[in-house]
């Protein structure tokens, strides 16, 4: 897979400022949506909270990774958001408040093996305590791209 597209230091956002889950996904697929790589925000969005109706996609590590197979998406992309203020991901859920979001946007031409294929590496990152300290402290977006990249050098 060919990361270098999929994931670059304009979809990374170190200082996502959100008071709710929602406002956090709205601000993300901003991001995208400012990048050219969705052609329809809204339509995004209905397809990522269909999803997170189904499941969370709170990882229970201060991490969820939400995910949307959308006809809006024009490329397919990981954006990554830290919150310097946490955000409590479920209403009925005791786990940790999130801090980084992992956002998947997933065009449906390649849907089937990409979005499984991302929601895999996505999980080694984050079992991997190296990389969680360069997501807690990386100092720039370029900084946590470089560590995404060395990190799924080691993966894949």
């Amino acid at each position: 897979m060919r990361y270098k597209k999929i994931l670059t230091a304009n979809i990374i956002d170190l200082q996502l400022t959100a008071e709710t889950k929602r406002e956090a996904l709205e601000k993300m697929a901003n991001i995208l949506y400012r990048d050219n790589r969705l052609s329809d925000r809204a339509l995004f969005l209905e397809d990522v909270y269909k999803r997170e109706e189904l499941e969370t996609t709170d990882m229970g590590i201060g991490v969820a990774i939400p995910h949307g197979k959308s006809s809006a998406v024009l490329h397919t992309s990981v954006a990554i958001g830290r919150l310097p203020e946490p955000v409590q991901w479920n209403l009925e859920d005791t786990e940790q408040p999130v801090y980084a979001i992992f956002l998947l946007a997933v065009s449906l031409e390649n849907q089937s093996r990409v979005h499984l294929e991302l929601l895999s590496n996505i999980a080694s990152l984050l079992i991997n305590d190296s990389f969680i300290a360069d997501l807690k402290n990386a100092g720039s977006e370029v900084d946590l791209l470089e560590s995404v990249q060395k990190h799924l050098g080691e993966i894949i």
